[in-house]
């Protein structure tokens, strides 16, 4: 087989699109000939990313991303399909500024068309569209507007995680005292605006009882006043960089930061998220979540005060029920498994 994956990473719309997009490609098998990542990166954040597992980046020209650019980014893309004489066997596509106008120009590429979409009621024309956050779907009679003819494949057991989450599945049967009162803080692969030092402060400070457990990756560009933090709270922080987050994120009892891959991370091994949004694209899938008991929303993380944010994650340390619920709810709706479920349904289309 030969597959193509277009996605993009950037400083500002992180990795989290490219970390998914390598959790299908490494379910998909041994008999899969060629797996290219075409992009457009300027930081070089997810060609890194792909190049460190193995897998082959071509780049397309750095232009802006926009509400006309979709055609653009059509046309490079049926280009560089177009190097095969034969159509590809699978394309997938991971990007919230390409729909269905971008997949009518590339579908006749390629033999079976696969679109990532964690937003709702956008309108796409391939043929299957998988939807993580979709965890309501099995209720509704009608399928969503604009996806008539298509595999609708949604809810948390179509998540894309690595396979070491599952392997850390299993071995949580060990008692849950490991665990208790450990927070993990995550705010994804690049963090900008720094949030993960202005609320591990706040916690540090007001909940000295916890133990803190601080995530960035390699491209976290505040470093140095997150060891200072440390060095202030040594005994109750601990600050790990680009480390395989699955054996660390095990360790923990609770979350607090950004959704996003994580989210079905957190799910699958069991954590309590208490999650703000850091973009407006965050904001309905964090109410729907919450609104079906998988987490606590607190609000966007740009417009936070402290004293809001300590009554509310108060709220959330004080219910100790609740969070058990969430933990127990996120297991059984998540169990690493959703790549292979997504490759089995590709593999049947072929």
């Amino acid at each position: 087989m030969h597959v193509v994956f277009r996605v993009d990473a950037s400083l500002t719309i992180g990795t989290g699109h490219v970390s998914r997009c390598l959790a299908l490609a490494q379910s998909l098998g041994s008999d899969v000939n060629e797996v290219v990542f075409l992009m457009r990166d300027r930081s070089a954040m997810g060609t890194d990313l792909v190049s460190s597992r193995g897998y082959k980046v071509c780049l397309m020209a750095n232009e802006s991303m926009g509400k006309d650019s979709w055609f653009q980014d059509a046309k490079q893309t049926s280009q560089f399909l177009n190097r095969r004489e034969c159509p590809w066997d699978i394309v997938v596509v991971d990007h919230y500024d390409l729909d269905a106008r971008w997949e009518r120009v590339v579908r006749k590429h390629t033999r079976v068309l696969v679109a990532i979409d964690d937003m709702f009621h956008r309108p796409h024309e391939c043929d299957i569209v998988v939807n993580p956050s979709d965890t309501q779907k099995a209720k509704r009679k009608a399928r969503p507007r604009g996806m008539a003819g298509i595999k609708y494949l949604s809810g948390g057991s179509y998540a894309f995680l690595d396979r070491r989450f599952s392997l850390e599945r299993e071995n949580l049967t060990r008692a849950r005292i490991d665990r208790l009162h450990t927070l993990q803080i995550f705010f994804g692969g690049t963090d900008e605006a720094n949030h993960t030092e202005r609320f591990s402060r706040w916690v540090a400070c007001y909940f000295p009882h916890l133990k803190i457990q601080i995530v960035i990756s390699k491209w976290y560009p505040y470093l140095r006043s997150l060891k200072i933090l440390r060095g202030q709270f040594n005994n109750a922080i601990s600050l790990y960089q680009d480390v395989p987050m699955a054996p660390y994120m095990s360790r923990c009892e609770m979350a607090l930061g950004s959704p996003g891959t994580t989210t079905w991370e957190r799910a699958c091994l069991g954590l309590a998220p208490a999650y703000v949004s850091v973009n407006p694209n965050q904001e309905k899938i964090l109410q729907r979540l919450e609104d079906q008991g998988l987490c606590v929303y607190f609000g966007a993380a740009a417009g936070m005060v402290r004293g809001v944010f300590l009554k509310k994650f108060s709220a959330f340390l004080e219910n100790k029920a609740g969070r058990k619920f969430m933990g127990r709810k996120g297991m059984a709706l998540v169990d690493g498994q959703g790549a292979e479920r997504v490759v089995n349904t590709i593999r049947s289309l072929l």
